[in-house]
């Protein structure tokens, strides 16, 4: 536990601590082996009948966006008892015992459900896991307001204007522009 060896030095009054994609696989094991990314976008095909077409092209598309966010998280994922929880709880129990305050920030990607899956698609070719990591964030999120619920820290939503906004906030998956950056400052300082 690095927060130990590093927090206790510094002696601070608060931690705010902003963590998630380093760490989905404690709290989403499965992000860990890296799986294959194989399906391509659908494209509309050349039927007879333009209503089959859009009919098929729909089906094929529900078919390819399941595909990028794997199966349904299994009811056996508990993040509130994951490997991420038990650092977590370890982190506020060093904090509280010390008298310091901590601050939760929740993590932010370029994309996440409601992302148009050609622009899912795009990540994918350089997080081939995209869905998964997009579960593994909600999970983490839902993570956190659970540990907060009991004022053992205060959550911290940064997500306002800039989770899934991949056209001018992020330079890849998980790491901002300026543009990034500077809103992630104002949500966490609002």
């Amino acid at each position: 536990f690095r927060s130990r060896r590093f927090l206790l030095d510094l002696q601070p009054d608060l931690v705010v601590v902003y963590h998630g994609f380093n760490g989905f696989w404690m709290v989403l094991p499965d992000v860990a082996p890296a799986l294959v990314a194989s399906d391509r976008l659908p494209t509309l095909p050349h039927r007879p009948s333009n209503l089959l077409a859009r009919a098929e092209y729909a089906l094929d598309l529900a078919a390819f966006r399941r595909a990028q966010f794997g199966g349904p998280v299994s009811a056996s994922v508990d993040p509130e008892h994951s490997l991420c929880a038990h650092s977590y709880h370890e982190l506020l129990a060093l904090c509280r015992d010390r008298g310091i305050a901590v601050a939760l920030c929740t993590f932010n990607m370029a994309v996440d459900r409601a992302s148009p899956p050609e622009v899912v698609a795009f990540y994918r070719q350089g997080f081939p896991q995209v869905g998964r990591l997009v579960a593994a964030n909600e999970l983490h999120t839902a993570l956190l307001r659970a540990l907060c619920r009991d004022g053992s820290a205060t959550l911290i939503e940064t997500g306002r204007e800039l989770d899934g906004r991949y056209a001018d906030s992020f330079v890849d998956l998980v790491h901002f522009t300026q543009r990034g950056r500077d809103r992630m400052a104002e949500n966490v300082f609002s």
